[in-house]
């Protein structure tokens, strides 16, 4: 399956901004319709409104819906944020069936995207990098240093047809200018332990009852450090002395079941950098994997919102698929 990496640099691109409306153009040209030299993601977009717009991933997905209202929902962030949620069926732009997160989990339009610190029409660099089934969207706000970040779409399931594989990720706070409400790039800080803030999927592994988790997601806590921020304090020495090569660990979704938890499957085309983050690596280069890895490429995108993190995106047609 065709992964693209999509920037804001490229040739044709849409522009982000803080005017409403901004990021269903961005969205619609990424996922839907394509630009320039750029082949569309793969994805439908069934329903609209007035800078509204719900998108849905193709199969073999799970083919559930995002739903995202970049018409200034918080009417103090105006045009500086949108907000999404999934849901596993919809029959309208405002009809959404099994949403995750609920509306008692997270009120008003779900979970929050940061689009501008300021609600003009500033253009803010950005960077997607999406196939048909899951994307991951990082912007440049300007509030903080380094990518505010989301993902929608569908993990890597353990679980045999596992029809509720999808997840949304994001802000759960809105009108947030601070970094530290950013989601993406959490990671558990004890062993594969508890859920975290801003992630949710539509149901548990088990799938019978139709109610929304929150979950959480874990990399390689003893070479990551286990600092809670992916990518921040990697302890490997860069490259690694003994074979002079660079370390990477799958980032995995796990459920809470109290004193213990349930591994449900991996993110896809995501990874931990397990290095010292100032380690000779900078936004956007580029790398190919050796051993295990051979055949994969990969994007660095760093830092994360709190400057301390990056990002490893897999840029090959590699990522795993139900």
């Amino acid at each position: 399956m065709a992964v693209t990496v999509y920037k804001s640099s490229d040739a044709s691109a849409p522009v982000l901004t803080g005017v409403a409306g901004s990021l269903i153009t961005l969205l619609d040209a990424v996922l839907v319709n394509g630009y320039g030299a750029k082949a569309a993601a793969g994805w439908t977009k069934p329903f609209s409104g007035t800078n509204l717009a719900m998108y849905r991933n193709a199969s073999p997905g799970t083919q559930s819906y995002w739903r995202f209202d970049d018409a200034s929902p918080n009417t103090t962030a105006v045009g500086r944020e949108a907000q999404f949620r999934g849901s596993e069926a919809a029959s309208g732009i405002s009809t959404q069936t099994g949403p995750f997160p609920t509306t008692t989990q997270l009120a008003t339009s779900g979970l929050a995207v940061r689009k501008s610190q300021s609600a003009d029409a500033t253009a803010r660099p950005w960077i997607v990098v999406a196939d048909a089934i899951t994307a991951y969207l990082f912007t440049l706000p300007g509030d903080f240093t380094g990518y505010s970040a989301c993902c929608f779409g569908d993990i890597y399931s353990l679980v045999t047809s596992d029809a509720y594989r999808g997840i949304s990720i994001g802000r759960g706070v809105q009108n947030s200018p601070l970094d530290d409400d950013d989601r993406l790039d959490d990671v558990a800080t004890v062993g594969a332990a508890g859920v975290l803030t801003g992630h949710y999927m539509p149901r548990h592994y088990v799938g019978q009852i139709q109610t929304a988790i929150a979950v959480g997601k874990h990399g390689d806590a003893i070479k990551g450090n286990n600092q809670g921020t992916i990518g921040s304090v990697g302890i490997v020495s860069y490259p690694n002395p003994a074979d002079a090569a660079l370390y990477l660990a799958q980032v995995w979704v796990h459920e809470d079941q109290g004193t213990q938890m349930v591994i449900r499957g991996r993110m896809r085309g995501f990874w931990q950098f397990l290095h010292p983050v100032g380690a000779g690596v900078n936004d956007q280069d580029t790398f190919s994997g050796t051993g295990a890895l051979a055949g994969k490429t990969f994007l660095v995108v760093r830092p994360t919102a709190n400057g301390q993190g990056l990002f490893i995106m897999e840029t090959s047609n590699t990522w795993e698929t139900n």
